[in-house]
């Protein structure tokens, strides 16, 4: 039995296998690419159209903040906020949070243009995230996200219409427990970046055409042609 096509080579990192077993590649901008697969043959995947990347904006954040407690195994939490963040800087560049630490809740929410085609996912992108994250989109957790890559596949929780995202980020101790001031939170541009689920298409190789023949002053030659003098 012949293993599954797999690919050797590519210009993109994004693949995997759909609901069939077909070999797939996630392309976030149109056009074609080749890749090089592991029995020797080449093939293609093309998308005429792929939803333009774009930033999520007007964020609203709340804070439960953490401190010592009264006693020496307690934590004391209070709930600050909500603020309007119209731009995402860390929990120490607003006013009544410069040495916070505790968990943040990020809201927003975005429109998938009246409509989400088959076939169309999206990823949240994200510039720096600490300490650790979790995201729901509409309600739903997405299990096992990636705190290194700060990349989320959104593509099987998206909906038509308004979507609603919730980010929860938890710091570390460091604000409380030392003098030095760490950077928590969301900071920087938080993407949206849609792609198109396209199969892999082997492309045959080529057989090159045979020399057709040539008549020259009446005498019958093969290409290339040869002067005669």
């Amino acid at each position: 039995e012949n293993p599954s096509p797999h690919v050797v080579s590519a210009d993109i990192t994004d693949l995997g296998y759909d609901d069939t077993g077909a070999l797939c590649a996630r392309l976030t901008t149109a056009g074609e690419q080749t890749f090089s697969l592991g029995n020797g043959k080449k093939a293609v995947a093309a998308a005429k159209s792929v939803p333009e990347q774009r930033t999520l904006d007007d964020w609203s954040m709340t804070l439960e903040s953490w401190s010592q407690g009264t006693l020496a195994l307690e934590t004391a939490k209070e709930e600050k906020g909500p603020y309007t963040l119209k731009k995402l800087v860390s929990w120490n560049e607003i006013q009544g949070l410069e040495d916070a630490a505790g968990k943040a809740v990020y809201t927003t929410s975005f429109d998938m243009n009246g409509g989400w085609e088959e076939h169309l996912g999206a990823y949240l992108e994200f510039d720096y995230v600490s300490d650790t994250m979790h995201v729901w989109v509409n309600g739903k957790e997405i299990p096992g996200v990636n705190q290194m890559s700060k990349k989320v596949d959104m593509g099987e929780y998206l909906k038509p219409g308004t979507n609603e995202l919730r980010v929860e980020v938890v710091s570390n101790l460091a604000n409380i427990k030392s003098s030095y001031t760490q950077r928590f939170g969301i900071v920087g541009e938080v993407r949206l970046t849609p792609y198109r689920q396209v199969p892999l298409q082997e492309v045959s190789n080529p057989v090159p055409p045979k020399p057709q023949p040539v008549l020259v002053s009446g005498i019958t030659l093969n290409k290339p042609q040869v002067r005669l003098f």
